[in-house]
């Protein structure tokens, strides 16, 4: 099948793409320099210093990987061999993670052999010493929510759903007050932006009850981070100050979004999908919200042109191995984009000339093996990862989930949890994907070829995650949780 016609780009404004390709040529350039004479050196110190400084869980993932095995053995071994890596407390580990940095030394040479045996071994953060710091109260958990890929599942799992109260009070309230068309506080939070002078809405902004926030449910933007170190001075700290306090953040957000602060460890929760389905849903979903039917219903789009055309005006950066530039987020399409836009004469109606969900895909950078190495390496420090096709197996395990965690709010069991759903209407514009023709389907798959490699290898994580849960779910320390929880009956109702 031919590729549709492909429609105008976006206009930009006047832009000096002189100055932009010189701005380009000086940053790979010192990037070159940096990789080849510095990085070597400084990823060792960084991660020394973190493991020190924030006793971060995946600061010390490095560690952690390395004595893999010898945590393990030491466990079996007994008490005496666990105090050795945990401190004197056995029941309780401590937070010196330097106690470890023997052990791990001589494992570090062992990963410099290459060995990929073991590469394939090293899988997700430990589950036991994670809870401990989450009951401790020094732990934030972010819940990267992976648009399409049951992701309203972790908000119910979670108790962040819209109706829920696990987050109080909950930004979610100031988004669409009656009495204000945009609230400042809701922004800031929700996109990191701040527009005093068309935002207007100061409702809660000077209220002390809003300065203590510990849980942000509710977080659209896959620039945050860039966007965060864009703030004014007062905006900039008041967001740094929420994550520093939260114990939960949840949202659209890619991954590196703990670097704007979180408690003394953090770790993160996601779910995927096989990716050709991914985008046939995303593509249903927002022609029942109302973005796209009103180019669908006039005639002017179809699913095809949306596969095929590169400039195609909306979601660009959801149909091509949106997985794997969400987990990476390095040089996957939000670094130097001004300058890619302008230069090839678009521009992000999304977000100002930031990166957004409808960043024309011409204009995102193409992924490469390294960008799928770097989101499963990423993936690989996660503590759950979950398969949207499997969540039966997880929806159960709901109560462990949120006692892991140390929620305020234990779910009760979940069954055939289904929030956000599509309503199929093919006379809308909607698709079946196994009505796709045979050049499209193909099409697709070439789109989110890395996404199909990394949604595999999510596969054995799924199952490991689960595997772990129930091992857990065994134990009488955890069981307890699943009996006392079996009665309970959450709110789960739709978000409209």
């Amino acid at each position: 099948m031919d590729s549709p016609k492909n429609r105008p780009g976006f206009r930009s404004p006047a832009f000096n793409r002189r100055y932009c390709l010189i701005f380009l040529f000086l940053f790979w350039s010192f990037w070159a320099a940096y990789s080849l004479y510095f990085h070597g050196a400084l990823y060792r110190i960084t991660w020394v210093t973190m493991s020190k400084r924030e006793h971060s869980i995946v600061g010390i993932q490095k560690i952690l990987n390395g004595t893999t095995r010898l945590m393990n053995a030491a466990m079996k071994e007994g008490p005496d061999v666990w105090k050795v890596r945990w401190g004197d407390d056995a029941e309780s580990p401590s937070h010196s993670w330097e106690e470890a940095d023997d052990d791990s030394a001589d494992v570090e040479e062992e990963e410099e052999e290459g060995n990929e045996a073991d590469d394939e071994s090293i899988d997700l953060l430990p589950l036991e010493p994670l809870h401990e710091e989450f009951l401790a109260g020094r732990a934030t958990v972010f819940l990267l929510r992976i648009q399409k890929a049951a992701s309203s599942t972790l908000d119910v799992m979670f108790s962040t759903h819209v109706n829920m109260a696990e987050c109080q009070p909950n930004i979610r309230a100031l988004e669409r007050l009656e009495e204000e068309k945009c609230n400042q506080l809701f922004i800031l939070l929700h996109y990191a932006e701040y527009k005093p002078d068309s935002c207007t809405g100061l409702t809660a902004w000077d209220d002390p009850a809003w300065e203590d926030l510990d849980c942000i449910p509710w977080i659209f933007s896959y620039t945050y981070e860039a966007k965060y170190h864009r703030l004014p001075e007062p905006e900039r700290a008041r967001v740094a100050r929420t994550f520093q306090s939260s114990r939960l953040i949840s949202g659209h957000f890619s991954y590196g979004i703990h670097s704007i602060g979180h408690r003394g460890a953090f770790a993160y929760v996601t779910t995927l999908r096989h990716p050709v389905s991914r985008v046939v849903s995303w593509w249903n979903w927002n022609i029942q919200l109302g973005k796209l039917s009103g180019i669908v219903s006039a005639g002017n789009a179809t699913f095809d042109d949306f596969v095929w055309d590169d400039g195609f005006r909306f979601g660009g950066f959801q149909k091509s191995n949106h997985m794997t530039r969400v987990l990476c987020n390095e040089e996957t399409g939000n670094l130097l984009i001004v300058c890619f836009l302008h230069i090839r004469g678009s521009d992000d109606r999304g977000s100002e000339g930031r990166l957004g969900e409808d960043t024309p895909l011409g204009a995102l950078t193409e992924i490469t093996r390294a960008h799928y190495e770097c989101a499963l390496r990423n993936l690989r420090n996660f503590a759950l990862v979950f398969l949207a096709e499997n969540m039966s197996d997880v929806e159960p395990l709901a109560p462990l989930v949120s006692r892991l965690f140390n929620m305020k709010r234990t779910v009760g069991p979940l069954k055939g949890t289904e929030t956000n759903p599509t309503t199929l209407d093919e006379s809308a514009g909607m698709v079946v994907r196994s009505s796709l023709s045979e050049a499209t389907t193909a099409k697709l798959a070439e789109l989110n070829s890395w996404d199909a490699m990394l949604y595999e290898k999510a596969g054995k994580l799924h199952e490991l995650s689960v595997a772990r849960l129930k091992e857990m779910a065994a134990s009488k320390q955890w069981s307890k949780y699943v009996e006392d929880a079996a009665e309970i009956v959450e709110d789960t109702s739709e978000d409209g």
